[in-house]
């Protein structure tokens, strides 16, 4: 059986990270905003059976958004270990391979 060999481009993953990152904040951004207009409005306007309903919803949807926000850092964080590792072990490989003799045959 033949050695396949696998290319990954570090450049690509990168890239791909600092997207992820980007997104990410701009949606904690976003829901720091809504989250705030929110507890104004509860605290100020809303003083209604439905307004505390529709609150404790809001409260659940935040609670979930915050689990996905939490998982997708895990997922940033994990894809950033992975990357340092590769490159690592490609490091390594580069040095061992140009360690190696090139006069084996004395030409």
């Amino acid at each position: 059986m033949a050695i396949q060999r696998i290319v990954v481009d570090l450049g690509v993953i990168d890239k791909q990270i600092q997207s992820f990152m980007g997104k990410l904040d701009t949606l904690k951004q976003v829901m720091a905003a809504i989250d705030g207009f929110i507890k104004v409005l509860s605290a100020v306007s809303w003083i209604s059976p439905a307004s505390k309903l529709l609150l404790a919803k809001y409260q659940l949807l935040l609670k979930q958004i915050q689990e996905a926000i939490r998982i997708v850092d895990e997922y940033i964080h994990d894809l950033m270990v992975v990357r340092t590792q590769y490159g690592n072990v490609e490091k390594a490989l580069e040095d061992k391979m140009s360690a190696l003799r090139t006069d084996v045959f004395g030409v």
